[in-house]
Formats: structure tokens, sequence, C-alpha cells
């Protein structure tokens, strides 16, 4: 299934390691890019491939089980700064 964890419940032993990037054909403005692609993930270099294969002129990486990964973590982390310093969200 596309953008599903590869296997029988490997996703949630494995994490991001078990997830199948999933870039999506998409029209943004070139101000936007970084707002739609996650240029630190290990599979860029295969999502910008797919593009270029498929004659996209831009793509976007929100779609993509990868990126709702590394949000969770990020929000997840800045939750972590927050309690720590005694701030409120």
């Amino acid at each position: 299934m596309k953008g599903k964890p590869n296997g029988t419940g490997a996703g949630r032993v494995f994490g991001v390691l078990a997830l199948k990037p999933v870039p999506t054909n998409l029209q943004f403005a070139v101000e936007d890019v970084s707002a739609h692609r996650f240029f630190d993930c290990t599979n860029y270099d295969e999502c910008l491939d797919i593009a270029v294969r498929k004659k996209w002129p831009n793509f976007t990486c929100q779609e993509c089980p990868i990126w709702a990964f590394h949000k969770q973590r990020q929000q997840a982390e800045e939750e972590a700064r927050a309690e720590g310093s005694g701030e409120e969200k």
C-alpha cells in the first residue's frame, strides 16, 4: 500500500525505518519549498529521483508518512524542552 509501513506491524517496531517514502506532485512557489520538503530525510535523494523520472516540476513531502513521523518527533522534542524550562503551551 502506498505510504503504509512495509510488512505486518513492522512500522510500529522500527518506526521511520520501515516507512516507504511517498513524494507527491504539487505546484507551489519556490519561496515555499522549505515548507514542503524535508531536506534532512535519508530518502530525499530517492524522492528527488522519482520527481525527475516522472518529470514533475515540483513535489512535496507533506503527504509522506516519514514527514509525519519527523514532525511528531520534532513536536515532542519541543514540548519536552518547554516542560524542562517551565514554559506553558
